[in-house]
């Protein structure tokens, strides 16, 4: 594990050196479709709500769509501030991080203008897969090297904690979080895809 580790870093500084010239904030352009990825379990689903609402009130007639596993969907079913829940049930099975070509292609196709990866997304798994979908702005954080496909690269502080630095996300992509509002969404919506 530790040689593959490694082997990963390499890889991942490699392409850093050669990779889009990044930026810590996105230049000014108005977003019209989104991806927010979230390919973990509930709780990063739950540390993400106020970024997302931040970045709803920027984007308010952005479409946006959540990648999510299949535990994340049942959160989002309830959620207002999405406009479609893609659930990605193979995501991580058997410890195995691809989406199937036919789910990769879909997201291809629907020409997003950004993808989103929150903070406990950081492998290099995660930026390698936003790159694949596409878009041109690709925001998330590059921890060791590892968003370097990111063109928008948030800066890591640990001190921050996960919900501080998903709202950084929301930050770099225009976002007002000065009056971060917390909350998780109950009422059913049913509108799992």
């Amino acid at each position: 594990d530790r040689d593959e580790a490694g082997w990963r870093t390499a890889l991942a500084r490699l392409l850093s050196a050669i990779g889009p010239r990044a930026t810590s904030v996105m230049p000014p352009r108005e977003l019209r479709r989104i991806l927010v990825v979230q390919l973990q379990q509930v709780g990063d689903t739950v540390i993400f709500a106020p970024a997302l609402r931040a970045i709803r009130e920027r984007y308010p007639a952005a479409r946006i769509e959540v990648l999510v596993h299949r535990v994340g969907a049942q959160l989002y079913r309830s959620c207002p501030l999405v406009d479609e829940i893609i659930a990605e049930r193979s995501w991580g099975k058997g410890g195995l991080h691809f989406l199937p070509l036919r789910t990769l292609l879909k997201l291809r196709g629907r020409r997003y203008d950004a993808v989103l990866t929150d903070v406990t997304e950081s492998a290099f798994a995660y930026a390698l897969l936003a790159r694949l979908i596409g878009a041109p702005v690709r925001v998330g954080f590059n921890q060791a090297s590892r968003g370097a496909l990111h063109t928008v690269q948030v800066p890591y502080d640990d001190s921050r904690g996960f919900l501080r630095s998903n709202l950084e996300i929301a930050r770099a992509i225009g976002a007002d979080v000065t009056s971060p509002r917390e909350g998780v969404f109950l009422a059913e919506a049913g509108r799992t895809h």
